[in-house]
């Protein structure tokens, strides 16, 4: 995962926690309040993402960024036939397939849904300069 996830990310990469995320946002308010330069910090709300991760596009970008194709293969046959049901007044509606999110308390679902982030990582660097912080 070191040489795939991008270089912002703290998810999921050994030696990164959620503390070092949050250092890191200290520097860069640290440096910016001693250069009195303006910044614009950007917040994204990842609220309810692991129910909304497309699985077309999950599996699309396992496989472009090299992830062995047996493992691929495997996790498509886990999310392929997956199915959900509603119960309203005590009855329950057919079988609703499933073709988005991944799956809650799954050690790979944070791993996943990292890779995911990485393309819309790649285009914030594009559009936006950042404030580089060792």
């Amino acid at each position: 995962m070191e040489d795939i996830l991008h270089r912002n990310q703290y998810c999921g990469r050994n030696g990164q926690t959620i503390f070092d995320a949050v250092a890191t946002v200290r520097d860069i308010i640290t440096y910016v309040e001693e250069t009195n330069k303006p910044i614009c910090l950007l917040s994204i709300d990842f609220k309810d993402a692991f129910d909304k991760m497309s699985h077309t596009f999950l599996f699309k970008f396992l496989y472009v960024y090299g992830i062995i194709e047996n493992l691929c293969s495997r996790l498509q046959k886990i999310y392929a036939d997956a199915t959900s049901t509603l119960t309203l007044n005590g009855h329950k509606s057919t079988p609703i397939k499933v073709l988005s999110g991944v799956r809650q308390g799954c050690p790979l679902s944070m791993l996943m849904f990292a890779l995911c982030m990485k393309p819309l990582l790649i285009n914030l660097d594009k559009k936006l300069n950042g404030v580089y912080i060792r």
